[in-house]
């Protein structure tokens, strides 16, 4: 049996661990927000590498389009196919690139996500397994009580 002294250590220890564990969530929650960002931005991405590789084997001068207006609206067009794209490589900076070039470009920044959404696994398997360890330690600390 415990003296109050050590009861109320006990306690304390069981509270900032309650505490670690809100903090975890916390940042486990931040991380799979973060993961959602990226995760739609390499959707955007694979899209854009997609309709970059189909634009290069078009050997037509134009092509007939759909092109959204808004409100599930579309009007028909034609577009007249350029060797290059451009391509976002900075907050306000587009480049022009050739074709085969805009999708090495893109096709690494496709990589570049990839690897950042391994990473955030990685670090919120980590969290949630901290969070288990913890909830362990609450658990030994109140079997003391």
């Amino acid at each position: 049996m415990l003296d109050e002294h050590e009861r109320r250590d006990v306690e304390l220890n069981i509270r900032r661990l309650y505490q670690l564990i809100e903090s975890l969530e916390t940042m486990t929650k931040a991380l799979l927000e973060e993961q959602e960002m990226l995760t739609n931005a390499t959707v955007q991405q694979s899209e854009a590498v997609r309709t970059l590789e189909a634009l290069a084997d078009i050997g037509e001068d134009h092509k007939e389009m759909v092109i959204p207006i808004g409100g599930s609206a579309f009007i028909k067009g034609r577009m007249e196919l350029s060797p290059n794209a451009i391509i976002r490589i900075g907050t306000d900076l587009l480049v022009e690139k050739p074709i085969p070039g805009a999708i090495e470009t893109l096709g690494a920044r496709l990589a570049e996500l990839e690897s950042a959404i391994g990473e955030h696994e990685d670090k919120i398997g980590a969290l949630k397994e901290r969070r288990a360890n913890t909830l362990a330690q609450i658990e030994d600390l109140r079997s003391l009580l």
